[in-house]
């Protein structure tokens, strides 16, 4: 992991005051511990770095990012959110949070650094899981998801490639619709589609966790429900 060209990036922002107290960045060894955007984005400049990375990344951290010096960053890096790749490679674990080891009971602030360092390991979890997919299930969500900003970084990443497949002839066997109900529920819900297949491909597995069906809507449930057993959405949508 340490060889991969990532720079993963954790802020903690007053929510009554919009205003970052704490930053944290880790780029391979080097490490940033303080409060300042500047000091980051220098060290972005110092590599350069093809991926920026973070958890819960672009609905957090790049809002207030987008303010400051570092906004220009954005026209050429590419993003890794592993809160969302999360939720699709485990979409019934019971919660997505990230795991926080350096906390303890006299320890319970956060930790920017301490979380890029969880990021990194979480990412590395994630890569694992994918490369241990079949091969129709990878090919499958690249084609889903590698044009979604919330998952084309870590597909980029990965170095997965597109290829040219019809989807429902590998998952035909498991789902209840039929082949152009299915695909027109890709071609509309494509995140929420490859979320269901992950799930499908799932040893042991329980109803989709309630952080998984928090982005997904009533309307996509019962949308989705014509796939598979609508009983594993029971427990989110209860």
């Amino acid at each position: 992991m340490g060889s991969l060209d990532i720079l993963f990036i954790d802020l903690e922002v007053a929510t009554n005051t919009s205003k970052i107290y704490a930053a944290g960045a880790l780029y391979k060894d080097e490490a940033y511990k303080g409060e300042s955007i500047s000091a980051i984005r220098d060290l972005y400049f110092k590599y350069k770095p093809e991926y920026i990375c973070g958890h819960n990344f672009i609905n957090h951290d790049k809002q207030f990012l987008v303010k400051s010096s570092f906004n220009p960053i954005f026209d050429t890096a590419k993003i890794i959110d592993t809160f969302f790749v999360s939720m699709l490679f485990y979409p019934d674990k019971v919660t997505h949070k990230l795991s926080k080891p350096y906390k303890t009971e006299a320890h319970i602030q956060n930790d920017p650094f301490g979380d890029c360092v969880a990021t990194q390991n979480l990412l590395e979890l994630m890569i694992d899981r994918f490369n241990n997919l079949p091969a129709p299930l990878k090919t499958s969500l690249t084609l889903l998801l590698s044009k979604n900003k919330y998952f084309n970084g870590f597909f980029s990443l990965v170095g997965a490639e597109l290829e040219k497949i019809v989807i429902y002839d590998f998952f035909k066997e498991q789902i209840k619709c039929s082949s152009d109900r299915f695909g027109q529920l890709a071609r509309d819900y494509p995140a929420e589609m490859a979320i269901v297949l992950v799930y499908l491909n799932t040893s042991d597995r329980t109803s989709l966790s309630y952080a998984v069906a928090r982005q997904l809507s009533c309307l996509v449930q019962r949308q989705l429900s014509c796939l598979v057993d609508a009983e594993i959405f029971t427990t989110v949508f209860a």
